[in-house]
């Protein structure tokens, strides 16, 4: 996933969260922002959710998958980013993965085996191409 904010932006002394926003309209976006204790939820007509504390060394990485795995909402409720960088709450994604109940017994071996397949044949091209130009 692309970088979300500049290394050179992050100072060692300041304590960091993500605001997780979504527009009246439905886009959905995130910002990198210093705590303050009395930091407000809604912005300008927007709502959106506060993370705790982010450590450290996963802001200065700009690690967002770690950050959603290792840091909660401050309402100590879970959340995800999805791999188009767009971030929903963990009750979202269950509901949505509970719409499908047949989709992991399906997938189980086919697609595995499918991306197994693609990710050799990505391999072999990428290691011709770098042989031959």
């Amino acid at each position: 996933m692309r970088p979300i904010w500049r290394r050179s932006d992050i100072k060692s002394n300041v304590e960091y969260v993500l605001l997780l926003i979504e527009s009246d309209s439905g886009d959905r976006e995130f910002e990198l922002r210093a705590f303050e204790r009395k930091d407000e939820a809604i912005r300008g007509g927007r709502c959106c959710y506060r993370t705790e504390k982010i450590p450290f060394e996963l802001v200065l990485h700009g690690n967002l998958f770690g950050i959603a795995e290792q840091v909660r909402l401050s309402d100590g409720n879970r959340f995800i980013f999805d791999s188009n960088g767009r971030w929903h709450t963990w009750a979202e994604y269950e509901e949505f993965r509970n719409s499908f109940p047949d989709y992991r017994h399906y997938n189980r071996g086919r697609n595995t085996k499918f991306t197994l397949s693609i990710l050799l044949a990505l391999g072999i091209l990428t290691f011709l191409y770098k042989v031959f130009g």
